[in-house]
């Protein structure tokens, strides 16, 4: 069997002021030897965006779906594309309960992607199937 994991490492900068900043860094993982094929630790969307100077950023976007492992790539877009995957990332949040709600998200999808990798892989594997209708 395997598992995902995701850390959330939180630091606040002046937690006494008025309104402080708080950095969470996410972190994903795979534990377990029985991983389907092509699954990975890159559990996080990002989207490579453009500004209005031209100028390339990345954006985080979300959790994966079990169809992304193969249609995305990690650490950079492929050519053409704007979406890739990695294992860590950094948010910023300007109060504790927008990133409370966001801890219990990033749970709830990565515990989803697991149910959604279970089938996927399921279906991958039982692509052949024939079918006999009854005696005559």
């Amino acid at each position: 069997m395997a598992q995902f994991t995701i850390s959330f490492t939180v630091e606040a900068d002046d937690e006494q002021a008025q309104a402080p900043v708080y950095r969470m860094r996410v972190a994903t993982g795979l534990q377990g030897s029985d991983a389907p094929l092509g699954i990975d630790n890159g559990l996080l969307v990002i989207q490579r965006k453009m500004n209005a100077t031209g100028e390339e950023y990345d954006e985080f976007y979300g959790v994966v779906k079990a169809s992304d492992f193969k249609s995305m790539s990690m650490f950079r877009p492929e050519e053409g594309k704007s979406f890739y995957r990695v294992a860590e990332w950094n948010l910023v949040f300007y109060n504790l309960k927008t990133l409370t709600e966001a801890k219990e998200l990033l749970r709830a999808q990565v515990n989803g992607l697991a149910d959604d990798v279970s089938v996927y892989d399921k279906q991958l594997n039982n692509r052949f199937e024939t079918f006999f209708s009854k005696d005559f």
